[in-house]
């Protein structure tokens, strides 16, 4: 069984999104757009998270119009979509928000991940997440990315 970190101090998370939100397949449209499969059960979640305030966000080295879109329909907080230092974006998001990295989790799934995961308060991971982010993190949730990862975790 794994025990739970104190998470009362938390008042934001971060998701990576290929392989978090979503279980990272990218289908392509025959005009080349990138589609992406996103879980519905997430959407609750994210509801609950902000009904007990506290707030959320996507922070992603890829952007497209689809998770724009998504996004969006979600009411995330902040938005990061083709960042490609995730890190020094930490700081920017923390600043506009008015917290601090100890007061967030940080979601993600893959080696590029976890600089992010160490230099936040709570790192989380998909139970299908690299081995390497697996090992590092604080917290292993029990769905797979894309599989209605946070439902999973907060019911």
């Amino acid at each position: 069984m794994q025990f739970l970190p104190d998470m009362s101090h938390v008042k934001l998370i971060l998701f990576d999104v290929d392989g978090v939100l979503t279980d990272g397949t990218i289908f392509i449209s025959e005009n080349g757009e990138p589609i992406k499969a996103f879980n519905v059960k997430d959407g609750l979640a994210i509801e609950l998270l902000h009904c007990h305030g506290i707030k959320t966000g996507v922070i992603s080295g890829k952007a497209s119009p689809a998770l724009t879109y998504r996004c969006e329909k979600l009411g995330f907080d902040c938005v990061a979509t083709g960042c490609k230092n995730k890190l020094s974006k930490i700081d920017e998001i923390c600043q506009q928000l008015k917290t601090t990295p100890a007061e967030i989790i940080f979601c993600g799934d893959d080696v590029p991940d976890l600089a992010i995961m160490q230099h936040c308060g709570i790192g989380c991971a998909p139970v299908d997440s690299h081995a390497l982010v697996l090992e590092s993190a604080d917290l292993v949730l029990c769905s797979k990315g894309g599989e209605g990862l946070l439902e999973s975790w907060l019911t």
